[in-house]
């Protein structure tokens, strides 16, 4: 997996020089959909291409139910962020994932 994909170091040259199987889409251009910013168009162009490769395509930063309904539309499986639960220790994890449950309107740490 390239982390990070658009930033720093990370470049189109690790996918053809490095076996990759999957992108992470840098948090800075899912902040930027929906914005009338000039980087609003990249992730759209990297999910594009990532799948043209037939990459598995992770968005970082998910803060938003537009910014998570376009990425779906757009065929991102894959996402993580607040909207879906602030960072979770080890064991707030394992509950999580053990009892199979869906966050959809409610982040864990609302939970009583």
């Amino acid at each position: 997996m390239i982390d990070d994909f658009g930033t720093g170091y990370c470049s189109l040259a690790y996918l053809q020089t490095l076996p990759v199987d999957c992108l992470k889409i840098d948090k800075a251009f899912i902040d930027a959909l929906g914005h009338d910013a000039a980087s609003s168009g990249v992730a759209p162009h990297i999910i594009h291409m990532a799948q043209a490769l037939q990459l598995k395509v992770i968005a970082e930063g998910i803060e938003h139910e537009a910014q998570a309904a376009f990425l779906s539309s757009e065929g991102v499986k894959f996402g993580q962020g607040w909207l879906f639960a602030h960072a979770l220790s080890a064991v707030q994890f394992i509950e999580l994932i053990t009892r199979g449950r869906r966050l959809t309107n409610r982040r864990l740490d609302d939970e009583a």
